[in-house]
């Protein structure tokens, strides 16, 4: 019964007397041989993923350092295009002035829109929002900024 058991079963078998045949350590050791093959073998694919792995997280920090640069860009960029919408960067002398008073009769606008809204609120039943919603206007926004 004891040749079908399996060579770590035979060695292991509770019993007050074993007695081991050459065989039987022979089959041992050569388990024990290919046991260490193994273990290297995996020791070594451990470390070339763990290699691969240090290098990926390098080329990670590397790409995220990039993408902060390029919001930072394209911020800067988006400040720019607001400029240049708004008139406070140009080619003549007058574009500052002028973007200033654009910016002074925009409030001054939305401030009339708001007063409208409000006494339509006031007597025609609606809310202040509904009314600039009904008309397409955007004089909150700029209220809540």
């Amino acid at each position: 019964m004891e040749q079908n058991l399996d060579i770590t079963e035979r060695l292991t078998l509770k019993r007050p007397y074993y007695t081991l045949t050459s065989d039987d350590l022979s089959e041992a050791a050569a388990e024990i041989v290919e046991l260490r093959r193994t273990v290297l073998r995996l020791e070594a694919q451990y470390g070339v993923q763990a290699n691969k792995a240090e290098e990926l997280e390098k080329k990670v920090a590397v790409l995220d350092e990039a993408v902060d640069s390029l919001i930072v860009e394209r911020d800067e960029a988006y400040k720019r295009i607001d400029a240049i919408k708004e008139g406070y960067e140009g080619c003549c002398t007058a574009c500052e002035p002028v973007a200033l008073l654009n910016r002074q009769l925009r409030e001054e606008h939305d401030l009339a829109r708001r007063e409208v809204c409000r006494w339509e609120a006031n007597h025609l039943s609606k809310t202040v929002t509904e009314c600039a919603r009904l008309n397409e206007w955007d004089c909150f926004k700029a209220e809540t900024k």
